[in-house]
């Protein structure tokens, strides 16, 4: 039987400022871009949030929601820093582990006889060594080790025995399954699904008719079936950045600017990565949001790109965003440029330039 642990640090950038400077502790807090910048917010601490302040949500409509709100820039290069020693330390309770974010993450302990002793050692050991707080989930089940991290949150510890998987996600809504989205709950929701116990019930095949072969892997979440293993070693499927304005524009010589940095930061990335994963290319795409929030993306196969000769191919990243952006007509408030990578069975033939509408 597996025992998988999920860990999640509570509001883990806030938390990390609140540490460091104490003052911060009591007063509502967010971290991200500052208001009239049309920045989003990377999360708040749990005072901001009791005012509805989240995560990815714009800065000037969290102010709006509570006026006495102090947002910080994020520094990533000290999160990172505490996530590393976060994640070292777990290393002394199994080699298995999946990173998700700086923040979060699944712990393999099916080799313990009893797992469940360790949560509240690995929780006090995270705040000795950190002096901040995470949320902890025990189950046989990948996805719902997640959901039992997040039942007691903050600081909180759940677990779901094998015998009480059942009833415990029958009554669940079906917003918690992977990959529900806000689109999909409100298609499950005009079809009168809400629970877990209700995905169940409702005939696979009619399910299939709405949501393609994505139904099947939510029939098997909601009979408690989840045959995803830990991956210690994750290698990702794409790679990008992206750059939001401060006002719209039209393609024009600013944007051809912006374009230059984004390509140059592109480029380190990709070299990381490479040094990583030694990952080959298979495709790139540029992507742009307009004034309207409509985001359209534009890709094409590239099998043989590399950091060694990206630079060859930064004209074709830059004609493809021009035509992206004079095809939509529209000023554009953001710009990305990315690759995606070949699986070990990948095999492309012919060179396609499809328009993809997101």
């Amino acid at each position: 039987m597996k025992k998988i642990l999920h860990f999640d640090m509570d509001c883990f950038y806030a938390q990390v400022e609140m540490r460091d400077n104490p003052k911060l502790k009591n007063v509502p807090l967010a971290i991200g871009g500052p208001p009239k910048t049309r920045s989003v917010l990377c999360t708040s601490n749990y005072i901001a949030r009791k005012f509805g302040v989240k995560s990815a949500m714009p800065s000037d409509q969290a102010v709006k929601l509570c006026p006495d709100l102090i947002i910080l820039p994020p520094d990533f290069k000290k999160y990172s820093e505490v996530s590393q020693s976060i994640f070292e330390l777990l290393k002394d309770y199994s080699e298995k582990i999946e990173p998700i974010s700086l923040d979060e993450g699944y712990i393999d302990l099916s080799h313990y006889d009893n797992a469940s002793i360790l949560l509240p050692e690995i929780k006090k050991r995270i705040k000795i060594e950190t002096d901040l707080t995470c949320s902890v989930g025990l189950s046989p089940l990948k996805f719902l080790s997640k959901i039992a991290s997040d039942y007691k949150k903050p600081d909180g510890q759940f677990i779901v025995r094998p015998d009480d998987v059942e009833s415990f996600i029958a009554p669940l809504s079906v917003r918690l399954l992977p990959g529900v989205g806000a689109k999909t709950f409100e298609t499950l929701k005009a079809l009168n699904i809400h629970t877990f116990s209700d995905i169940k019930e409702y005939p696979l095949y009619k399910l299939e008719n709405v949501l393609g072969k994505f139904a099947r892997d939510l029939h098997q979440y909601a009979n408690g079936i989840d045959h995803r293993d830990i991956r210690s070693v994750y290698e990702p499927k794409s790679l990008g950045i992206e750059t939001t304005f401060l006002s719209d524009h039209f393609y024009d010589d600013f944007i051809e600017t912006e374009f230059e940095s984004l390509f140059h930061d592109f480029v380190e990335r990709l070299i990381k990565n490479e040094e990583k994963y030694n990952q080959k290319v298979k495709k790139i795409f540029v992507k742009i949001k307009n004034a309207k929030f409509k985001q359209k993306t534009m890709e094409t196969i590239l099998p043989d790109l590399n950091s060694s000769n990206i630079h060859l191919k930064k004209t074709m990243f830059l004609d493809i965003l021009k035509e992206l952006i004079l095809k939509d007509g529209n000023p554009v408030r953001l710009i990305g440029i990315g690759v995606r990578f070949k699986g070990e069975d990948t095999k492309e033939k012919n060179v396609q330039l499809p328009l993809l509408d997101i």
